[in-house]
């Protein structure tokens, strides 16, 4: 494959040492994808020891580049506790990381630039098995894609981080500052991995996070989020005596309705207000145009069905723009349950009660002109012979546990950028072969630069 297919930039004269760089990485391309299908062959679902299987690739292939120390430890979830957000503070029924442990790759150097690279291990459910057209861990190749349950969310990225740092090191290239590589589990459900990172003290003048913005897009925010539990209660009948009965279902309909209208409500007030988390684009991070969004992924009720349904639980995750703490939020959603409740006799006398789970993140939104940004953004430029597009998401990830200051964590500037694809979170997820490549030359290029590679 000729060059100029992966890096438009080089045909804009490029230094000798950067197109060293970029044709050392196209030569390894063949390497990279076997790796990535590798990865995504793994189910490595999060809370499973699938997850360990997957770092035990990783692992192996750090140990192939000259110069890496590794450290690999399974996160104690006393430790993961000290930190004010952790995601599974709530959750102590059992909850481990045995078997799924946090893989750091590191190089040492003197310089005071240092760099963080993050990726997380860990996949969704790809269910419901029959609407993907192939099985989501045969990890297939069609059409310039790679197809499977992970490909673009991050397995992607995590292959990108790597083979930045190993085709520098095979063009004979050291680092003057510190580079750390990171391969996580469980940001998918909430961050536990990252946060055991920063717990165990791994920090760095700057981060970057590997989730799928694109090739060609740079994001300099995130959105914050909660995820929520509405319990209700009904009263339980025969069904020749349903009007006997309260219908929990039907009470949960009433309280669904009134979440809608809570989130238009927020939509209209905060529009305009945030116009970088409001930016379209290609790409599986950009949102729809609504700096928040609200969404209820889980409606159950009842245990039998020829009984009048006495329970009801919704599950589900509001979003938030940098000005909005959660703690703002857990209290205007509760509100807006509760209010609604109060205009039913039943849910009045028996209100609902509202609990949270899972991610507790923070959002944050980092200047154009921040440093590392301007960095990041001159080696895209240098990558693609095109300056990329800025913006925010309304959608988060382990980046604002990095971003975001909590105690003596955190503080460091982030950006997000990773290779683009789709489908992450459905059914035929898939990335784009070429942004694999061109996102290794952007990163390997930030390297250099930022850490200064000699």
């Amino acid at each position: 494959m000729k060059s100029r297919t992966f890096y438009p930039g080089l045909t804009k004269k490029p230094e000798e040492k950067d197109r060293k760089i970029l044709r050392r990485i196209e030569e390894n391309a063949g390497d990279e994808f076997a790796f990535l299908r590798d990865l995504i062959k793994v189910p490595s679902l999060p809370g499973t020891r699938a997850e360990g299987q997957a770092q035990r690739v990783v692992r192996n292939k750090l140990q192939q580049i000259a110069g890496v120390a590794i450290d690999e430890w399974e996160p104690d979830l006393r430790a993961i506790n000290r930190y004010r957000y952790h995601p599974i503070r709530e959750r102590t029924d059992g909850w481990n990381y045995d078997g799924r442990p946090v893989v750091v790759g590191m190089m040492d150097g003197s310089s005071e630039r240092s760099l963080i690279l993050n990726a997380h291990i860990d996949v969704v459910s790809p269910e419901p098995l029959s609407a993907w057209t192939t099985s989501p861990w045969d990890a297939g190749t069609s059409g310039g894609k790679m197809f499977g349950r992970g490909a673009n969310d991050t397995k992607g990225g995590l292959a990108s981080i790597i083979y930045a740092v190993k085709s520098l090191v095979e063009c004979g290239l050291r680092p003057k500052g510190r580079v750390i590589i990171e391969s996580v589990p469980e940001e998918e459900f909430g961050g536990g991995g990252t946060i055991a990172t920063l717990l165990k003290g791994y920090t760095a003048s700057a981060a970057l996070v590997a989730e799928p913005s694109g090739v060609g897009n740079l994001c300099l925010g995130s959105g914050g989020s909660r995820f929520f539990k509405i319990r209700l209660l009904g009263r339980s009948e025969a069904p020749q005596a349903y009007r006997r009965g309260v219908d929990a279902i039907e009470m949960g309909y009433r309280i669904y309705a009134a979440l809608v209208k809570f989130n238009l409500g927020r939509e209209r007030r905060l529009r305009g207000k945030h116009p970088s988390f409001e930016r379209k684009g290609e790409g599986v991070m950009f949102g729809d145009g609504r700096p928040t969004n609200l969404v209820v992924g889980r409606f159950s009720a009842g245990d039998f069905p020829a009984k009048v349904p006495g329970w009801a639980t919704m599950e589900g995750r509001i979003g938030f723009p940098v000005g909005e703490s959660g703690d703002e939020i857990r209290k205007d959603l509760a509100d807006a349950v509760l209010e609604a409740a109060a205009e039913l006799p039943w849910l009045s006398a028996h209100p609902p009660t509202v609990d949270w789970f899972n991610a507790q993140r923070e959002p944050y939104e980092l200047s154009p002109s921040e440093p590392f940004i301007q960095t990041v953004r001159s080696c895209i430029h240098r990558t693609l012979g095109r300056p990329p597009t800025t913006f925010s998401t309304p959608s988060s990830s382990d980046a604002v546990f990095f971003a975001n200051r909590v105690g003596k964590f955190g503080g460091v500037p982030v950006a997000v950028y990773g290779p683009g694809g789709g489908n992450a979170h459905g059914p035929d997820e898939f990335v784009y072969l070429s942004e694999i490549i061109q996102t290794t030359g952007a990163i390997a290029l930030t390297l250099k630069d930022w850490c200064g590679f000699n």
